[in-house]
């Protein structure tokens, strides 16, 4: 999905919903699902202004999906016009400084106490395991996708650290090489 860094207390009020607008000096014919993260930077006066408290914010982090569905303005003067956002659960986030990309598989909407992965949401289909929160229900437990075969195995003590560490002491793992441009004849 495609991310906007935005400074706090900006971003918060976007998933507030209070911050419809939000200006920049260039645009974008990019239309849609458009993930806001809040930078690192701190403002705290600004927070203060807006009545926001500057510890409770979250800072370096995904925070809400929102539509991102008209540009107007013109010669440097742009106005992004936002509608519709979405919590997700915050997650570490690298902003830049333009639009970038982010993993949809990071992204775990927050509906009504109910979280959906990003990528079943666009189905719309919940997650199986969806969970209000982790102080609620406490944390997963983990999910093993490996084959009944590799299970009953690893049952039988076939994958034991002490075993495996002897079978791979005099393993060499080879450098990756670059693979070569292709070279097109004229």
């Amino acid at each position: 999905m495609r991310a906007l860094s935005v400074k706090q207390p900006w971003a918060e009020l976007i998933a507030l919903g209070k911050k419809k607008i939000e200006f920049r000096t260039w645009q974008r014919d990019f239309r849609g699902d458009l993930l806001i993260v809040a930078s690192k930077s701190r403002q705290d006066d600004e927070c203060e202004e807006e009545g926001l408290d500057p510890t409770r914010l979250v800072y370096g982090a995904a925070i809400c999906v929102v539509d991102f569905w008209k540009v107007t303005g013109s010669d440097g003067d742009y106005e992004w016009h936002l509608r519709a956002p979405r919590r997700v659960e915050p997650f570490a986030v690298k902003g830049y400084a333009s639009i970038y990309n982010v993993d949809d598989a990071l992204i775990r909407e927050v509906d009504g106490g109910a979280t959906r992965h990003r990528a079943a949401a666009s189905r719309g289909a919940k997650v199986a395991g969806a969970r209000k929160s982790a102080d609620e229900t406490g944390p997963r437990p983990p999910v093993d996708r490996s084959s009944p075969e590799a299970r009953a195995k690893r049952e039988a003590g076939a994958f034991a650290p002490s075993r495996l560490a002897s079978q791979t002491a005099d393993l060499v793992v080879p450098t990756p090489r670059r693979k070569k441009k292709p070279t097109f004849i004229r």
